[in-house]
Parts: structure tokens; C-alpha cells; sequence
């Protein structure tokens, strides 16, 4: 039987206004500046529920707004589970393993045609049913063809013995669909399953691994960071062939001046063009302000001799982009020398 839309009220509406009521309650921002993802989940929460809500209060707007409900797959910190329950916790967290087990029953068996609606996946997982959610949810992601971002923040607790597991997950799963990832240092081992990723972020300070694993497996990489800048990540970039790269981001506190300042050039990135850097949050006492502010000046002067010394690259005028503590923002336009200023054969 053919669906009769309803001709009056609020579902007779066009589909335009729609989504420009829903403007004003904003889905959740997956990756903030820096390293943590948005905190405010007050504001993720309330589009998950009213776009729930919408779906079920008839057929004409279930229609419209269940593929809107059904584009992320979302389990997050502060999420609204389970009246009564606390937010956080190991209670918690087994909560979030089962609401994220009940969306992914949801889009590989009991609704299955959902699953082209998925866009965007985000979870935590962090529970004791860790090992059941990561061979679920690897399972499931492959289900999902027009899925293009992840993020997965696993933070599963050493006692439970999955550090061989995590190591090697995901066991034979590639995922072609994806562009963009965003990971912790437990979920890092995620990009080998991603070669068409263009974006790679990080959720907290990575280790040295990070950069090992995105010159390995991304070889179609953009845009990478925040790093660990050290010699281990300058061997790393050095070994790989990253002609896409055309975006850097570093942590200004992970610079580590002795190893680094002698680097003159990134040769093998001919697409390089910016440099991010990333200050993180203010320093307790005038001393600690004067030292970051030293440190900054010197990562600054650190960027601006690797762009301009890049003379394989196609670009001529690159910047840096640095972001304070309060996220204000300074652009800094750097001119790349020619090969013929660099006493090399053009």
C-alpha cells in the first residue's frame, strides 16, 4: 500500500523547512581543535532525541526524518541512556556497549535498509563487553556503504588483556568507503583497514606510532595530526611517499627541539602547503607563559624554514596557521624558495 502523505499541519510542511528548524538544534561536532572532541554533549543529545521523537509521531515524517536519525551511529561520553542512570562510570559505559550493540542490531538485521542511510559513525567503547562490541561493530561497519567518517575512541582498561587484540584490529576488514578517521592511540591499528582515508586526526596526544602507521597504510593522506614532531616522525615521513599531503598539525608541547631543529626539509611532500600548530591551554604562572611563548616562537621559525626550504613543492605561497590556547588564530604567509635560490639545478 502506497504511503498517503498527510496534507495538513506540521508534516504538510515542505522539506526545506525541515531541516532549517533543525539548524537550530546542531548535531554533535565529532573532532574539536586540538585534541578532544566537543564536550558540549547537551547539544548532540537533544538532535538525537528530537529527530527520534520525529520519527515516530506519524508515517509522513517518519518517512522524511528516519533517515536523518539514522545518519551516525553515536554512542558518546554524557549520553542520555537509561532514566536514572549515571553518566559516567562502569555502569555507564556497560550501558553505552549495549545502546551501541542495539544500533548495530538495528542496521544489520532488524532494519537493514537504514544502513544506506548511515553517513557518519561515532562510539566509545569502554566497557567489559569490549571484545563483543569491536567484533560487532567491525562487522557492522563494513555493512555500511556510504559511511565516509568514523570516529572511535576505544579506552579499554589494561586488566581486560585486549592489548593484542587491539593491536591487530580490525582482522580482515577493509573499509574503501571511508575519507575521513579520527582515532585514539587504542584505536590508531584502525587505519590499516582505511587506505582511501584523506583526513587522519588524532584524539589525544598520539605516540610515536601515529605517524609510522599513516605513512605505512594512508597513502592517499591530506591532512594529518596533531603529531608528535621527534625524529622518529621525520624518519617516518621521510621513508614514505605522501604526495597528497598537503596538511600538517602539530602539538606545540610535543616539540622536541633537539631532535628536530636541525630537520631543514620534508622533500619527500610535494604537495605541502600548511602548517598547523597547536597551543594548549594556558600555562599557571608567568614563568610557564614565557617559556610556552619561547617554545612557540621557536616552532614557528621551525615551520617557516621547512616550507620555505620545500622547493619539490608545487606550491609557491604556503602558511602556517597557529592556534593559541583561547583559539584565536594567526595566519603566517611563508614564500617557498626556488630551486635556483637554493643553489639547486631547477
Amino acid at each position: 500500500m502506497a504511503l498517503v502523505p498527510n496534507g495538513k499541519g506540521f508534516p504538510s510542511l515542505p522539506a526545506e523547512l525541515f531541516l532549517e528548524i533543525l539548524a537550530y538544534i546542531p548535531p554533535l561536532d565529532l573532532l574539536h581543535s586540538g585534541y578532544a572532541a566537543h564536550t558540549t554533549h547537551d547539544i548532540g543529545q537533544e538532535y538525537r532525541l528530537t529527530l527520534s521523537s520525529l520519527t515516530k509521531t506519524c508515517r509522513s515524517l517518519r518517512h522524511f526524518f528516519l533517515k536523518l536519525l539514522w545518519e551516525r551511529i553515536e554512542v558518546f561520553d554524557g549520553m542520555f541512556v537509561q532514566v536514572n542512570e549515571p553518566f559516567s562510570g562502569p555502569k555507564f559505559e556497560k550501558l553505552l556497549a549495549c545502546e551501541l550493540l542495539r544500533q548495530i542490531e538495528v542496521v544489520t538485521k532488524i532494519s537493514p535498509e537504514v544502513a544506506h542511510y548511515v553517513r557518519k559513525v561515532n562510539v566509545v567503547v569502554a566497557s567489559e563487553l569490549s571484545k563483543t562490541v569491536l567484533v560487532k561493530l567491525a562487522q557492522c561497519l563494513q555493512s555500511l556503504p556510504n559511511m565516509h567518517t568514523a570516529q572511535l575512541n576505544f579506552r579499554i582498561a589494561d586488566h581486560l588483556g585486549l592489548g593484542h587484540f587491539l593491536s591487530t584490529y580490525p582482522i580482515d576488514t577493509t573499509l574503501l568507503q571511508i575519507r575521513m578517521l579520527i582515532v585514539n592511540n587504542q584505536s590508531a591499528a584502525f587505519m590499516r583497514a582505511c587506505p582511501n582515508t584523506t583526513r587522519v586526526f588524532s584524539l589525544e596526544p598520539p605516540k610515536l606510532g601515529f605517524s609510522q602507521l599513516v605513512a605505512v597504510y594512508l597513502p592517499k593522506i591530506e591532512v594529518m595530526g596533531p603529531c608528535v614532531l621527534s625524529a622518529t616522525f621525520c624518519q617516518a615521513i621521510a621513508l614514505s611517499r605522501l604526495g597528497r599531503l598537503r596538511e600538517i598539525i602539530f602539538d606545540v608541547d610535543g616539540f622536541f627541539e633537539s631532535e628536530t631543529m636541525g630537520l631543514q626539509s620534508l622533500p619527500r611532500l610535494p604537495s605541502l602547503q600548511i602548517i598547523r600548530l597547536y597551543e594548549k591551554g594556558r600555562r599557571l604562572n608567568t614563568r610557564r607563559n614565557l617559556q610556552a611563548a619561547e617554545l612557540s616562537s621557536k616552532m614557528i621559525s621551525w615551520a617557516k624554514r621547512i616550507l620555505a626550504n620545500n622547493s619539490f613543492s608545487k606550491v609557491t605561497m604556503k602558511r602556517i596557521i597557529f592556534v593559541h590556547h583561547d583559539e584565536s588564530v594567526d595566519i603566517i604567509p611563508v614564500e617557498a624558495k626556488t630551486p635556483q635560490s637554493l643553489g639547486t639545478k631547477a
